[in-house]
């Protein structure tokens, strides 16, 4: 080889073997791409670790290990037991144990708030927050239980709730004698004096006396001559306003109500119900709609005679010819046979032969354009979309091409391919036959006889039973690998 000869861009006075066919690099290396070795390696350093000890210098997963050094960790987690002096430069021992019985001595501040979920001991003289925890069940109140208290006590907010008994005052009141209840019926005896205005539902007096200034807005002296009574007959001299609804069983007015004669409405009136007919000489417009439940007779009725218009409707059932001309401005569905002879103009016979149905054998003698999609289950047509459908090639089924074909992407050929001409794509497909090389079992490729190839790349294991040889000058490959 030339001195400046490479295989695959290496020189091979680059490599360098030992009698044992080991490589032995005695400079530094970086490999940029992954190494794959299958026998053994010896190397000092490794991205600057030393290799020295490595199996007993990192950390294992499940191996129990000591470490001797002072590591820094952001986040861990510790599935079981850790054993170690200080923990966040703290004692291990100063740590409180949250899951087990402790006995503690010394002082302790704790920062936040501390729930105790069992049992809380201190010796005699303990304290917390300053107070003495051993006196204070003689002097606390206790939340739950039962509790007699025959000292003073003052609360700042107090909810109890079940029953409390108070044998002295309560904020200065006798409870059993100087309140009422606002929410129950509360017996009293002796005088109330209420100093300001006061509303009760009811009050039931018994041998008592009520002294007010007023009841309801009114004085009471001078209400008593103008009160009627709700179950006593009264008559009223003068006019009567009421703001609300009144319900009355039988009520006699000389003059008016909201002042209508009401004895000349009664005559007037056109009554729901009534035992005798009604004639009604003036003319009705009715908003809505108009249903009768007996029977009626009408003169004009939107200024049509009610009479011959009834002979010229057409009832929902009627079964019959109808003649004339008729214009539908909304819909019409018909639910039985429909036979006219016009329609919007057309002719219904003529309509009939033309029309191209959707559950009918048909021959179609025009032209025609669908906008859109298309499900048929039989079509004979000449052409469709202007494609002769006789030169069309299914690809489900064989047939003969007679043009030239010019395939515009690439094509996969699922089955055999014959070509009369021996040429495809401007390839010889006939003279491959004789210089082809197939590939053997497992796709390896075996070449007999001599072959020369300009260029060749080959990404595994190369077999030959003669001379390679490569280069300008017919260079034997083995005896230069060998040298």
């Amino acid at each position: 080889m030339t001195p400046a000869a490479t295989i695959n861009s290496i020189d091979p006075r680059d490599l360098t073997r030992d009698s044992m066919g080991t490589l032995v690099i005695s400079i530094g290396i970086n490999f940029t791409s992954p190494l794959l070795v299958s026998g053994n390696i010896a190397v000092q350093m490794i991205n600057g670790l030393l290799m020295d000890g490595i199996e007993n210098r990192f950390w294992r997963k499940r191996l129990g290990q000591q470490v001797p050094s002072s590591p820094t960790i952001d986040s861990v987690v510790f599935k079981g037991p850790v054993t170690g002096k200080s923990i966040n430069g703290h004692q291990v021992e100063d740590y409180m144990n949250v899951m087990d019985q402790q006995m503690i001595n010394g002082t302790y501040v704790f920062q936040g708030l501390v729930t105790v979920d069992g049992n809380f001991g201190f010796l005699e003289g303990g304290t917390v927050d300053g107070v003495d925890v051993s006196a204070l069940k003689d002097n606390v109140v206790y939340l739950q239980g039962d509790q007699f208290i025959d000292g003073l006590m003052t609360f700042s907010k107090l909810k109890i709730d079940h029953d409390l008994k108070v044998d002295g005052k309560l904020n200065g009141w006798n409870v059993t004698s100087d309140f009422m209840r606002l929410d129950e019926s509360f017996p009293h005896i002796g005088n109330l004096i209420f100093m300001n205005k006061t509303t009760a539902t009811s009050v039931k007096m018994t041998n008592s006396d009520l002294l007010v200034e007023s009841l309801n807005g009114m004085v009471v002296e001078d209400a008593v001559a103008d009160i009627v009574l709700s179950n006593e007959d009264a008559t009223i001299n003068g006019s009567l306003m009421f703001k609300g609804n009144v319900l009355a069983n039988h009520i006699d007015v000389n003059g008016t109500i909201d002042g209508v004669d009401l004895e000349d409405l009664a005559r007037r009136s056109l009554k729901k119900v009534s035992g005798k007919p009604q004639l009604l000489t003036a003319s009705i417009k009715v908003d809505g709609g108009v249903s009768f439940t007996s029977s009626l007779k009408l003169q004009v009725v939107n200024n049509k005679p009610w009479t011959d218009h009834l002979m010229k409707v057409i009832p929902l059932d009627y079964d019959g010819v109808i003649s004339g001309k008729k214009t539908f401005e909304k819909n019409v569905t018909i639910l039985g046979d429909f036979n006219p002879a016009l329609l919007n103009r057309i002719n219904m016979s003529r309509l009939v032969s033309s029309i191209l149905t959707t559950n009918t054998e048909q021959t179609i003698s025009s032209q025609y354009f669908f906008e859109g999609d298309i499900l048929a289950k039989n079509v004979n047509a000449p052409k469709i979309d202007g494609v002769d459908v006789g030169a069309l090639a299914l690809v489900d089924e064989d047939g003969d091409v007679p043009l030239n074909l010019l395939f515009e992407e690439d094509v996969a050929f699922l089955d055999s391919v014959t070509s009369t001409s021996g040429f495809l794509d401007g390839c010889h497909i006939l003279g491959l036959n004789s210089s082809v090389i197939y590939f053997g079992p497992n796709r390896t490729l075996e070449l007999n006889g001599t072959t020369a190839l300009s260029g060749i790349d080959v990404m595994k294991d190369v077999a030959a039973k003669s001379k390679v040889t490569a280069g300008p000058n017919a260079t034997d490959v083995f005896y230069f690998l060998e040298s």
